[in-house]
């Protein structure tokens, strides 16, 4: 109660204080709503007039409480770039990764690879998790993820056992049991392979005087998630489609995709004996599809027949083919070099067999296991010295190929 007393004490006495000593004409306190955040803009003179401690600091901008005239100098920043804050930072944030330098060293706004060293208790921030746990990808890379590389919750190190395909379709002749005797016993052969979860994460260093961002921490957190999440969806389609065999195609203006597609999965289901349940298309494939059924060939029923193929959706595609699991168009793009974009799927197309919500052992062609910490999936840690604040967000995760049996690719290209 005493406590709460002197803080109720020293809040009037500050307000107070800033009363007396600033203009009348002084920003007032204000309601902050902007990129989904919500809280007050708190003027610049409350930090140096009452000279909070950094602990309380920190408090207060961990509640949402950021500087009003850093806030008004982003957004302003932002209108004379013509867009959003997302645009200002949207070329550094795909260059290439720098060397962490250690605490301090390393330059403002540069995304640098984590060292262990970061990973103290101490350091470690429960606002920023919480916002980082709650935060919602806007160009749904979580999602591609899941879709292409399910999750499964494992231990740091462990073992799956790579299923036995053989052994899946064997056919029983002695599994009635006489009387008196046992049922006949089965053991498993496939083969156990050892895994591991790597700790990846990122740092982002906010100098104080960078007037763009300081006080945006929670913005910096989500580029940091979307940025590893990026990393592990090209590592999972580049094993994904390194595992798959290929078969290349051309379409013209007498193929038909759809049927390619079809007969691709009836190879996966040979080969596996499961017939694939999710599908990957590069947007430029699906758009060399819609060409080819675009492409009129001189009979008007037939090319009729053919524009309506290409106006199918995604879904509707997937369905006649019997995707269960679904199909996918990526159309999305990583920097390949520091003045070229690539997208992470081409003209390409592969099938594959992966489910959610499974085990470890569960014969599907990719997992990506993931070890939780036990503030969640994702931790963030935040360090702060006299110039600026670092921010490192990590977690565990490694993407496997757990079977190689029926992954079919095609390689599309065009007359």
């Amino acid at each position: 109660m005493k406590e709460i007393l002197l803080l109720v004490a020293f809040a009037a006495l500050a307000f107070a204080a800033i009363e007396y000593f600033t203009p009348k004409t002084a920003p007032k306190l204000t309601k902050l709503r902007f990129k989904g955040m919500s809280g007050l803009a708190v003027p610049d003179c409350i930090f140096s007039a009452i000279d909070l401690p950094a602990r309380l600091a920190q408090r207060y901008r961990s509640r949402g409480l950021i500087m009003a005239v850093n806030h008004r100098k982003l957004t302003e920043a932002a209108n004379a770039a013509g867009g959003a804050k997302d645009e200002l930072v949207g070329n550094w944030l795909s260059g290439p990764i720098a060397i962490d330098r250690g605490f301090g060293e390393n330059p403002s706004m540069v995304i640098c690879a984590a060292n262990a060293s970061r990973f103290l208790s101490s350091t470690f921030s429960v606002p920023l998790t919480a916002f980082s746990v709650g935060w919602k990808d806007p160009e749904n890379l979580d999602e591609l993820l899941e879709f292409i590389a399910p999750k499964v919750i494992v231990g740091r190190r462990g073992e799956f056992r790579r299923a036995n395909n053989v052994e899946e379709f064997l056919f029983e002749v002695d599994d009635i049991r006489a009387i008196g005797t046992l049922f006949k016993r089965l053991t498993l052969t496939g083969d156990m392979v050892p895994f591991r979860t790597y700790n990846k994460g990122l740092t982002m260093r906010i100098d104080k005087d960078d007037e763009r961002f300081d006080g945006d921490e929670e913005m910096v957190v989500g580029y940091l998630r979307r940025r590893m999440t990026r990393n592990d969806l090209i590592r999972a389609v580049t094993l994904l489609l390194a595992a798959a065999h290929n078969t290349p195609k051309t379409w013209d203006a007498t193929s038909n995709p759809d049927r390619d597609f079809r007969k691709t999965m009836r190879l996966a289901g040979l080969a596996s004996g499961i017939r694939p349940n999710r599908g990957l298309v590069g947007g430029d494939a699906w758009d060399i599809r819609a060409d080819a059924y675009e492409t009129p060939t001189g009979d008007a029923a037939a090319n009729t027949a053919r524009f309506m193929r290409a106006e199918r959706t995604p879904e509707e595609v997937g369905q006649r083919l019997g995707l269960t699991g679904g199909l996918k168009i990526i159309d999305a793009l990583y920097q390949s070099t520091l003045t070229a974009k690539a997208r992470i799927v081409g003209a390409l197309a592969v099938f594959y067999n992966a489910m959610s919500g499974m085990m470890k052992d569960e014969p599907s062609n990719i997992k990506r296991f993931i070890t939780p910490t036990p503030e969640g999936e994702w931790r963030v840690f935040r360090k702060e010295d006299e110039t600026g604040v670092e921010i490192t967000s990590e977690h565990y995760s490694n993407n496997v190929i757990t079977s190689t049996l029926g992954i079919e690719k095609l390689t599309i290209s065009e007359s």
